[in-house]
């Protein structure tokens, strides 16, 4: 299931680094209004998204990913992003995923 949530830092500290540094969107709306892409007082790239519980299509073909109200906030500049803000982006996921299976292959060598 592909979802669009913050990493619990705890757990993933590494995946939550780079998802907070690369795949966060904004702040905007009410949040900052001068955002390059406010349109007549609204965002016209539709964040912060809906929370969802699952994924699944929209009318126009496009997917609604999972984003559970998971309760994680992180703060930067005084803007607070939820899951709510998370930018799926296919090309640094497969760049994420590559890096951890290195560092796993790493490991696993160097038992």
């Amino acid at each position: 299931m592909i979802l669009a949530q913050l990493p619990n830092p705890q757990l993933q500290p590494f995946l939550f680094a780079k998802v907070t540094k690369y795949m966060l969107h904004g702040p905007c709306g009410i949040d900052n209004p001068q955002a390059k892409y406010m349109v007549n007082e609204k965002y016209s790239k539709h964040f912060p998204k809906e929370y969802r519980e699952k994924t699944d299509w929209a009318e126009d073909s496009y997917p609604l990913y999972a984003r559970p109200d998971n309760g994680l906030v992180f703060e930067c500049n005084r803007a607070r992003f939820t899951d709510q803000y998370v930018v799926l982006n296919f090309f640094f996921s497969l760049i994420v995923i590559s890096m951890l299976r290195s560092l796993l292959d790493w490991e696993l060598s160097s038992i």
